[in-house]
């Protein structure tokens, strides 16, 4: 998923999705340093279980 799918997904903003994913709250990967984020299903999943 990308970091706005996820956004839409948990309904907040792209910019929310990123800072958690900059912050390492949030499991996603870059294939580089300007690339965007994709983020598994099931790293959102685990996120939003883990929040309560």
């Amino acid at each position: 998923m990308s970091s706005s799918d996820v956004a839409e997904y948990m309904g907040c903003h792209t910019l929310t999705v990123l800072r958690l994913l900059r912050s390492k709250q949030m499991v996603g990967y870059q294939s580089g340093p300007k690339a965007s984020w994709r983020i598994n299903r099931d790293d959102v999943e685990k996120y939003i279980r883990a929040r309560g």
